[in-house]
């Protein structure tokens, strides 16, 4: 007789089905192939674990948790299989302001893809922008650089220690605390990357005042990609406004793709000269010129300081900060970037390639623009290797924070 097998130990990284743990509690929103959800757990025990993540910070609701619902039903097995992989990714993060993974499974009889994540009452910071933005109050230089410390962290870690491209960051996908003391950035893709084309599409038209001028320009692209969308949110951080705006998307395809700087912080603004140069220094059109993290690390001061307090914090061991005696200036090598995450090397700056032909659905407005900016390529580097005097003066001027 068989005999009875003691039950599983709940894990965060073995969830039960829907059926068996969770209830509905209300519809998050949607976009592209995707619907979120905030469900409810039953079981406690896997509430009590949550209420205290490894890294000592406290749940307020810890049986609260989103659901990201994805209809696989129309993919290939190319694109099931890529799901798999971004998943597996998911696993492998632990970081105190990265939303925390809590499972995922197949539902076979509606054919989604279910991935469970941690809760974060504060909701999007982009929310939390466009509310400052209405009653026009600036959001303190301090919690400014807070969280821009924790973002910055949590991407540095995603760079070195996972060798994971963002391609997202922007306010929306990064959370806030019930407290709006700590961020997580979260949304790391999973739609995006298994429904390729369509996705770039939807990438490309919906979130284009945060891609870079390599990726509009159709060039070769990496890490510093992330770079730059963080530069832009830091800049929608203290101006409580884009950095380049347009009804019209062309306008701001134009604008990001063309060898002029982003403006300044509007006048009269409460940060300090250094906050500004950091933005502006993220914010360097010419990728060859523009920083990566480690080299804002050595070069800015301000930075490196808030950055060390995250560890602090936290109990981070194994520092993400480099030493001061680095060379900002050393121009990083690109390498392949299509190697699986645990095989990378240790250098700071991959390459990606975009597609040679332009993205399928585009208006043809956007193809004719995208064309004549990928035709502009060699002007953009030559224009990049004109204004790297001026970067150079920024660059010292960003050492001094």
């Amino acid at each position: 007789v068989p005999q009875p097998q003691p039950p599983r130990p709940i894990s965060v990284h073995t969830m039960p089905t829907r059926s068996e743990n969770y209830e509905f509690v209300r519809h998050l929103g949607h976009g592209g192939m995707a619907s979120v959800e905030l469900w409810r757990q039953r079981l406690t025990g896997l509430a009590e674990q949550r209420a205290r993540s490894e890294w000592g910070v406290e749940v307020v609701h810890p049986e609260l948790a989103v659901a990201k619902r994805i209809y696989v039903g129309d993919m290939d097995a190319t694109d099931k299989a890529d799901a798999r992989r971004e998943v597996a990714v998911l696993k492998k993060l632990s970081h105190p302001h990265i939303v925390r993974y809590f499972g995922s499974w197949m539902d076979s009889q509606s054919e989604e893809l279910i991935i469970v994540q941690e809760y974060c009452e504060g909701g999007d910071l982009g929310k939390y922008i466009g509310r400052r933005q209405k009653r026009q109050e600036p959001i303190a230089a301090a919690l400014v650089l807070r969280w821009l410390a924790q973002v910055t962290h949590a991407l540095q870690y995603c760079h070195k220690r996972v060798r994971l491209l963002h391609r997202d960051l922007k306010p929306r996908n990064i959370f806030l605390s019930h407290e709006d003391t700590q961020t997580h950035l979260g949304d790391f893709g999973i739609a995006k990357q298994i429904a390729r084309t369509q996705s770039l599409c939807q990438t490309y038209i919906g979130t284009q005042v945060y891609m870079s001028p390599e990726i509009i320009r159709m060039q070769k692209y990496g890490l510093k990609c992330d770079v730059w969308s963080l530069g832009v949110t830091l800049y929608e951080l203290c101006a409580l406004r884009r950095p380049f705006e347009s009804r019209d998307p062309l306008a701001v395809m134009q604008a990001i793709a063309s060898p002029d700087g982003p403006p300044h912080f509007p006048e009269g603004h409460p940060y300090p000269p250094e906050l500004e140069e950091l933005c502006m220094a993220m914010l360097e059109k010419s990728p060859e010129v523009r920083p990566s993290l480690t080299q804002l690390l050595c070069s800015s001061a301000a930075l490196r300081e808030a950055v060390l307090q995250v560890e602090q914090d936290v109990g981070w061991k194994d520092s993400l900060v480099p030493p001061l005696t680095c060379a900002p200036e050393v121009r990083e090598e690109p390498e392949n970037f299509d190697t699986p995450h645990e095989e990378f090397a240790a250098a700071d700056e991959p390459s990606l390639d975009l597609p040679s032909a332009v993205p399928e659905g585009l208006p043809p407005e956007a193809e004719e623009l995208v064309r004549a900016s990928h035709g502009q390529a060699e002007g953009a580097r030559s224009a990049a290797g004109r204004t790297e005097v001026a970067s150079g003066a920024r660059s010292r001027a960003v050492a001094g924070l």
